[in-house]
């Protein structure tokens, strides 16, 4: 059985940490293609993406025509370049596995990543805590002298207000008594 190996070179923008490895073994997953390897690299400054692959030809053709027509979701190509490959091209089963241990490293180091993120937090939240409680209680403390502070003059007022009272009640009742004893002199009580 004769096969179609080639070189397949996607540049673009953005064709890196968008899922493409993956995007690719699904399409070849889908075509059944028994030999293909996938790595990122930099070329000339930019993104690349180098397939090789290996099998009928019209398993690969089909593979191209897909992968002009479609790509993930956040990526931008500006290219897809297609070379004849004279190399060996590795079992997709070996790609895949090599895939599998590539992506489970970036989901651990994503994991401890956020981990330290996640301790970072808990400690700003510790120290807003801290520092929340401690307002909360200078607060209290505050309030609690205002209250004082209030009742206290509210004590100092009532007395001063009893004490001007008095003395207006008492020259009331003095003027009172003046005008009685001068309607009785005068004889109209």
């Amino acid at each position: 059985m004769s096969t179609l190996k080639l070189r397949v070179t996607v540049m673009g923008k953005r064709v890196h940490e968008v899922g493409y490895r993956l995007f690719l073994l699904e399409k070849a997953d889908e075509l059944s293609i028994n030999r293909m390897e996938v790595s990122n690299r930099i070329q000339d400054g930019k993104e690349i993406v180098l397939i090789l692959i290996d099998d009928e030809p019209e398993k690969v053709e089909e593979f191209i025509s897909k992968i002009r027509r479609e790509s993930p979701e956040p990526s931008s190509i500006e290219d897809v370049v297609v070379e004849e490959y004279q190399g060996e091209v590795m079992e997709i089963e070996k790609f895949r596995a090599i895939l599998n241990t590539i992506q489970l490293s970036k989901i651990v180091q994503g994991g401890l990543q956020i981990i330290e993120e996640l301790k970072g937090v808990r400690e700003e939240v510790r120290e807003t805590k801290e520092t929340t409680l401690s307002g909360i209680y200078s607060l209290r403390s505050e309030i609690r002298e205002t209250r004082e502070n209030i009742v206290e003059e509210l004590r100092e007022t009532r007395g001063s207000i009893r004490e001007i009272l008095s003395g207006e009640i008492s020259e009331l009742k003095r003027e009172i008594s003046e005008i009685r004893e001068a309607l009785r002199r005068e004889g109209i009580i």
